[in-house]
């Protein structure tokens, strides 16, 4: 009986010394999991900050880059023509003026300073857009898709079947959205060799969206993906946190669709 015991007593402390064993095993599988976690949080933060900071400095960059064309605008437009109007009078002033003179210095003089509002008008436009401020993205998007279809190359369709909903966005995502929407229509003029654009307004009851389509060459045969416009484009959405996606960028056309969840819109109808 006596041996028994022992061997009994034996076999407790060996099945205790196992738990034991177990128990630290676990503890040192969890520590190393969680440490692994830990580090992946600490990864996919940094990922994140950086991919922030990336935003930050598009917008930065894209900030300089409007105020560099700015004043390439004034230098090049309003500045020659301000020039030129300056030579005109001192070419005039110059000579005994005569009545026909008088009549070509005066139609010039006219013709120099229509230019010169004209630019300042496209310039401050650019800057700020009247129709948007006034009238709302539905009839600023229309605009622009109005006076890309008169040029006759392409042929732009806008339609808003989100109703009221447009006008519930707050005036910076409203900006955000337009100032998106330009980007792309000016990404196809210019590079996708398209002849059709479609912009659709929406809304599914739970989400604001925005389709975008194009039938040109898709993204990435006009080396857009990397490009400074896309990139332009994901900081802004960033900004007002909407989302967007992109779909059949390869496929000999284009599509984006942008969303902004109803509680993100704090506009006013």
């Amino acid at each position: 009986m006596e041996k028994i015991g022992d061997n009994v007593f034996l076999l407790v402390l060996i099945s205790m010394g196992g738990v034991c064993l177990l128990i630290v095993l676990f503890v040192l599988v969890f520590a190393r999991y969680q440490g692994r976690l830990l580090r992946q949080q600490e990864r996919l933060h940094a990922e994140r900050m950086k991919h922030q900071q990336e935003l930050l400095e598009v917008l930065i960059q894209s900030q300089e880059e409007e105020r560099r064309r700015i004043g390439r605008d004034l230098h090049d437009e309003v500045g020659n023509a301000l020039s030129n109007l300056r030579l005109t009078v001192d070419v005039f002033s110059a000579r005994v003026p005569t009545a026909d003179a008088m009549v070509a210095f005066t139609r010039d003089c006219k013709q120099t300073i229509d230019r010169v509002i004209k630019d300042v008008r496209a310039i401050s436009h650019d800057l700020s857009p009247v129709t948007l401020e006034l009238l709302g993205l539905e009839e600023a998007i229309a605009e622009q898709a109005e006076t890309i279809s008169r040029s006759g190359k392409i042929k732009a369709h806008f339609e808003n079947q989100a109703g009221q909903c447009v006008n519930r966005l707050s005036d910076n995502q409203a900006l955000a959205c337009y100032r998106v929407l330009c980007e792309l229509l000016t990404n196809t003029v210019r590079h996708a060799g398209a002849s059709e654009i479609n912009i659709l307004f929406s809304d599914d009851g739970n989400h604001f969206s925005i389709r975008y389509h194009d039938n040109g060459k898709g993204l990435l045969q006009n080396n857009s993906s990397k490009g400074m416009g896309m990139q332009n484009i994901e900081s802004r959405l960033s900004a007002i946190h909407a989302i967007f996606e992109l779909s059949a960028v390869n496929a000999g056309y284009f599509s984006m669709e942008i969303k902004l969840p109803h509680a993100l819109l704090t506009g006013k109808i």
